[in-house]
């Protein structure tokens, strides 16, 4: 589907999976900054200050889809089969705005 991206990862343990700008600081945790979007194995997402429960804790294996819908600049994570809803939601994402 055209404006569409996703991946999908099966993931082992405890671990952060999501985006990130090419002005995030390499060796920083994935989330906890302004430039990047995560979700964790205990089934929370962050983004820079914030936090919230997104979905139930991640098992082993896990298998992730991170979906990336660049018209509305939305982000979801489908685990295990289950699509959560959005994430996030962030101009940086809408197309044109990835470098």
């Amino acid at each position: 589907m055209k404006g569409i991206d996703s991946i999908k990862l099966k993931i082992y343990g405890k671990i952060s999976v999501g985006l990130i700008t090419s002005n995030h600081e390499f060796g920083s945790n994935i989330g906890y900054d302004d430039e990047s979007w995560a979700l964790t194995n205990d089934g929370r997402v962050f983004h820079g200050a914030e936090s919230f429960d997104y979905c139930e804790p991640l098992k082993d294996p896990s298998y992730i889809v991170i979906w990336l819908l660049k018209s509305s600049g939305e982000v979801k994570f489908i685990v295990n089969g289950v699509d959560n809803g959005v994430a996030f939601k962030h101009p940086i994402f809408w197309t044109g705005n990835l470098k």
